[in-house]
């Protein structure tokens, strides 16, 4: 539990631990030391502390001092990892059911794929997949995991589409039919920002990367919005997909 001292707002702090872990930096051993760099140790260290306390911060202090050692380094990057996802999933506690996340570390492409899982299951009615970069990948890695006879709706940016989306489309009708009904569209070019799963018209899950890459190079997360935002992101994305060309 936090100290009563701490600053920050659960939510806002867990917040903040999701974005410090998701722009982990390059930590390869002797390679320059950046501005970037040196700015995501120092809020790292003042986040850590603030979610674990200042034992934490002062192992974050000695992690990170292990870095320039040949001999320490590894072992120094694998310590500030943990610490990192250590904080998330003791701030994710204290947050309210609906509020929680799934935090997913870098390249870790099954679990990615066992959260994807999980939140597809959830839909009986209707899934909808947001996302401006989604290409054949997603056919091919994460489609099957939808309820079979949930129809799956897929909605990708027009701009800079891949020629293979079609044909593997087209596959896929083949070789499913009205066992698992997909319908892709073509959103008018740059217009779209989000990475969402919507289900069954009422739940809202923010996806911190593209399906093309999920988990692959770096950490993501799920994020279920609150009632009120996924309203208007329903709202929002109902229009656009009524408006989005058929592929």
């Amino acid at each position: 539990m936090r100290s009563t001292l701490s600053k920050l707002p659960t939510l806002a702090l867990y917040g903040e631990l999701r974005a410090l872990a998701e722009s982990f930096p390059d930590l390869t051993y002797q390679i320059p030391m950046t501005d970037d760099r040196h700015r995501w140790m120092g809020r790292a260290r003042a986040l850590i502390g603030e979610a674990l306390g200042l034992a934490a911060e002062t192992e974050f202090k000695l992690a990170q001092g292990k870095l320039d050692s040949m001999n320490g380094h590894e072992t120094g990057v694998e310590e500030i990892k943990t610490l990192v996802f250590k904080a998330i999933a003791t701030i994710e506690f204290e947050l309210p059911a609906g509020q929680r996340g799934a935090f997913i570390p870098a390249g870790n492409v099954f679990d990615a794929m066992a959260a994807v899982s999980r939140i597809f299951s959830e839909a009986t009615i209707d899934l909808l997949i947001v996302d401006p970069y989604l290409d054949e990948k997603f056919l091919i890695d994460f489609a099957q995991l939808a309820n079979e006879g949930t129809p799956l709706r897929l909605l990708r940016d027009a701009h800079q589409m891949k020629a293979s989306l079609a044909p593997m489309a087209r596959t896929w009708a083949t070789q499913h039919g009205g066992r698992r009904p997909i319908e892709i569209r073509l959103a008018a070019p740059r217009t779209l920002h989000d990475r969402l799963i919507v289900v069954d018209e009422k739940h809202v899950w923010n996806v911190g990367q593209s399906f093309n890459n999920l988990a692959g190079r770096a950490p993501t997360s799920f994020t279920k919005t609150d009632p009120g935002t996924s309203d208007l992101k329903i709202k929002a994305y109902e229009t656009i997909w009524a408006g989005a060309t058929p592929l």
